[in-house]
């Protein structure tokens, strides 16, 4: 099919050759298109065959709920296609009767997106990628999109439209004999400038000619071939952080799921949680393998991060199909109005533990300096204006009930849910902080006597070794550094010194104490040094837990390889016990790191909020605080997002193409456009909605 387009195509390319040097393809981002065909490849491929396309687009308006928009580019930028799709439907304000396909001229691959709320099946969304897909890879750019179109009418109608042939009289019916003359001495031409072309690409690129055309789905290695090794890097590092915030996002769903439909309905939800946890684990492994002081060969660094990008997409996707399940499960808009009720109560319930979460805050700062409650010291504020989020959330989802739109009143919902989770976790955090500081003021005695202990067998058994020495006065600042902790100091911090101190003296001493002994006293000091790991992990998760929308993959990869060190510790108790306590010492080291560097992300988000507002918190003034959202990580259709929409400031943003409370980008405007611009076609629905893809996946 389409065989005189492609010779056409091929001379129009052939020519192009035979001029000038082929331009290199270029990666687009997603884009806003503001016509119904764009072209924005180097070769302009469908320059002159625009019509044509129009003419199959309004076929498909003119016989189904849908309509059809194209778009062609060299590359789809590294993304994955249908995310490519997806972003630049969002970012052009397309409603949910359009399928927007956009075709990588250079990868000869196809992306379509379909809105969430379509009445299509995952197999009639497949068929209709295999159509365009076939064309594609033929190069046949026009007959992509008319094929595209056809079998959209197909499913839509359940007869297949009639295709251009020959007539009766032998003739074709787009016109006579002269034409069909001309078009023959078109093909011929093609046909000898296309051989001429492939001869000159022979002798120019050897090499390449003769590598086999992808007759596939691309591999994980060609997918990601045309990105450099920093590239892919920034690529795995923004996989890892928005799928440990979706496994996040899920079990708090989970959690929510399991209290309304029991664990048996879940099972499966929850099945498919476990692995994505357990992927995430693996890519976080790999990542701080990566990062480890002796630097991986390019192609070990390459390998390791496309691993990292293919189960970032294997478990995100996993979760995306088990989410609708889930959404079916819940039949949320059925009770909206009750669930925005429960809302409502949960967050006065919530607010009204506020107030005595900032006077345990006073009270422990009165015995505490400000380091040791650095991590919740912010946490009433942030409850505060979570809270008036959800409250906006909840009215807006009210007033969507009233006009009868349950499908957005239930994201409001959902983003009040997230917020209120958060919140919850929030008062928690400031109720466990006092017990926590307790914990380890009680701990410090044991600790100063351990170390203590340490400083007089290093004075027996080794009073003039030169390399002992300088061990013992680090273990003495130590114990001085304690014992001011015990009289309103950083009783955490302190415990931390005396442990790095005594593990030091403990190397220092090893050669010199009979091994018995070694393993008596790394026995002692397990069961401590495992609860004080606990407790920094903890603390550092709860951290990141409820700032996951600025912390970086960085944090979040120290404090994977920390709770992997602590179950090491966990399972080595019995086997091996100094293998335990050096594991659960790392595990403390690397949760403080990781508590570090979330700090550190939390701390540059906020001077970048407080010097574009002016000053304030997060610079909220009234209504739905975008900056509390965004620090929590909440992100939901509603608000420009969804589980894996752009990052905040893309073209899925708040206030952008698809922006809060905006207009549907020009789409159902005036019928006196052109035939291309967008506006002309139906506007059937309303409302951008959220997008996905052959599998039938949330976008």
């Amino acid at each position: 099919m389409h065989t005189a387009r492609r010779a056409v195509a091929a001379l129009g390319v052939a020519a192009a050759a035979g001029l000038v040097l082929a331009a290199p393809a270029v990666a687009e981002p997603p884009l806003e298109m503001a016509e119904r065909v764009v072209d924005r490849s180097t070769d302009q491929v469908v320059a002159g065959d625009i019509e044509e396309i129009l003419t199959a687009a309004d076929d498909v308006v003119a016989g189904t709920d849908y309509d059809l928009w194209t778009v062609y580019v060299d590359s789809f930028d590294g993304m994955r296609p249908v995310e490519w799709a997806n972003d630049t439907a969002v970012a052009s304000g397309a409603n949910t009767d359009v399928l927007l396909l956009a075709i990588s001229v250079e990868d000869r691959e196809i992306g379509l997106s379909v809105a969430e709320e379509a009445a299509l099946s995952d197999a009639d969304i497949s068929d209709i990628e295999a159509a365009a897909r076939s064309e594609a890879r033929e190069a046949d750019w026009v007959g992509a999109s008319v094929e595209a179109a056809r079998a959209v009418i197909e499913i839509g109608t359940g007869v297949a439209p009639p295709t251009t042939g020959p007539d009766e009289g032998g003739e074709t019916s787009g016109g006579g004999g002269a034409l069909g003359w001309l078009i023959g001495i078109l093909l011929l031409g093609a046909l000898v400038l296309a051989v001429l072309a492939r001869a000159r690409r022979a002798r120019t690129d050897a090499a390449a000619t003769q590598q086999p055309q992808p007759t596939g789905p691309p591999t994980p290695e060609q997918q990601w071939a045309a990105l450099s090794t920093a590239e892919l890097g920034t690529r795995a590092g923004s996989a890892l952080v928005a799928l440990d915030n979706d496994v996040r996002s899920s079990a708090n769903e989970l959690a929510f799921a399991e209290a309304q439909f029991g664990i048996e309905a879940t099972r499966q939800f929850k099945a498919t949680l476990e692995r994505a946890q357990h992927q995430l684990g693996q890519a976080f492994t790999i990542q701080q393998q990566l990062g480890d002081s002796t630097p991986e060969p390019e192609h070990a660094q390459r390998q390791g991060l496309i691993e990292i990008l293919r189960l970032c997409q294997t478990a995100d996707e996993a979760l995306d199909s088990q989410t609708e399940a889930l959404s079916e499960l819940r039949s949320l808009q059925e009770r909206a109005p009750a669930l925005l009720a429960e809302l409502e109560q949960r967050a006065g319930e919530l607010a009204a533990r506020v107030p005595a979460a900032r006077d345990t805050l006073n009270q422990l700062g009165a015995t505490y300096p400000a380091t040791a409650l650095a991590t919740v010291a912010k946490a009433p504020d942030q409850a505060d204006a979570l809270l008036a989020s959800a409250r906006q959330s909840i009215t807006e989802g009210r007033s969507r009930v009233q006009a009868d739109d349950r499908g957005t009143a239930v994201a409001f919902a959902r983003t009040a849910e997230d917020a209120l989770q958060q919140v919850a976790t929030l008062l928690e955090m400031v109720a466990a902080a006092g017990q926590t500081l307790a914990d380890a003021s009680g701990r410090l005695d044991g600790a100063i006597a351990s170390l203590t202990s340490d400083v007089s067998d290093a004075g027996r058994r080794a009073p003039d070794d030169p390399t002992v020495t300088p061990v013992v006065r680090q273990a003495q600042a130590a114990l001085e550094a304690g014992a001011g902790a015990k009289s309103g100091g950083d009783p955490i911090a302190a415990l931390s010194t005396l442990a790095a101190a005594e593990q030091a003296l403990d190397a220092a001493l090893a050669p010199r104490r009979e091994q018995e002994l070694v393993h008596t006293r790394a026995t002692s000091q397990l069961t401590s040094q495992i609860a004080a790991a606990e407790s920094t992990v903890r603390q550092a998760n709860d951290f990141i837990e409820t700032n996951r929308g600025v912390v970086q993959s960085a944090a979040r990869t120290r404090l994977a390889a920390a709770s992997e060190a602590l179950a090491r510790a966990r399972s080595l108790q019995q086997s091996d016990v100094q293998e335990a306590l050096a594991a659960a010492r790392a595990a403390q080291d690397t949760a403080t790191s990781a508590l570090q560097l979330a700090q550190s992300d939390v701390g540059g988000w906020h001077r970048v909020q407080e010097r574009s507002a002016g000053g304030g918190y997060y610079g909220r003034s009234g209504g739905i605080d975008a900056g509390s959202l965004i620090l929590g990580g909440i992100l939901n259709e509603v608000l420009g997002g969804g589980r894996s929409g752009s990052s905040w400031g893309g073209g899925s943003s708040w206030g952008g193409g698809s922006s809060w409370g905006g207009s549907s980008g020009g789409w159902g405007g005036s019928g006196s456009r052109s035939r291309g611009s967008i506006g002309r076609s139906s506007s059937r629905r309303s409302g951008g909605g959220s997008r996905r893809s052959g599998g039938g996946r949330r976008r």
